[in-house]
């Protein structure tokens, strides 16, 4: 039990050190934007395990919540 909590210990100091973000100082940083077109394909779709039914309630595009377009999932278990 010791043994593991020390282990623990060790891997707590450690792991800021290691992470530290001047290990990256010398790399250059690029943009990056992903978007996807829910309008022209269903990327979404579902697997169910264990026989489990499911009801998708709303599957599509809305923008009622937010004021700008995005895609909305509501699922029931």
């Amino acid at each position: 039990m010791i043994r593991r909590i020390l282990y623990v210990v060790v891997c707590l100091l450690l792991l800021p050190i290691l992470a530290h973000p001047s290990k990256a100082a010398g790399m250059a940083a690029e943009k990056f934007s992903y978007t996807a077109d829910f309008g022209k394909n269903d990327a979404v779709q579902f697997c169910v395990s264990n026989g489990k039914d499911y009801a998708v309630n709303f599957k599509g595009i809305t923008d009622v919540e937010t004021g700008k377009k995005c895609f909305k999932l509501d699922v029931t278990f």
